[in-house]
């Protein structure tokens, strides 16, 4: 929690399983771990996500 905790970053890992043949078009190498974070801003209604974080989260 950051920003007097108005603010938070979720940082999440996606594994990839049951990958098709059809994988080796995809010009990304999907056989790794993708580590992701997430902003999140609370509001009076709740907590929203940031697509594009501010100062806030520095």
């Amino acid at each position: 929690m950051l920003n007097g905790n108005k603010s938070a970053i979720a940082e999440y890992t996606i594994k990839y399983k049951n990958i098709t043949h059809f994988v080796e078009l995809i010009p990304r190498k999907l056989n790794q771990l993708d580590t992701i974070k997430a902003y999140f801003s609370l509001f009076d209604d709740g907590w929203r996500i940031e697509k594009k974080p501010g100062l806030e989260f520095m």
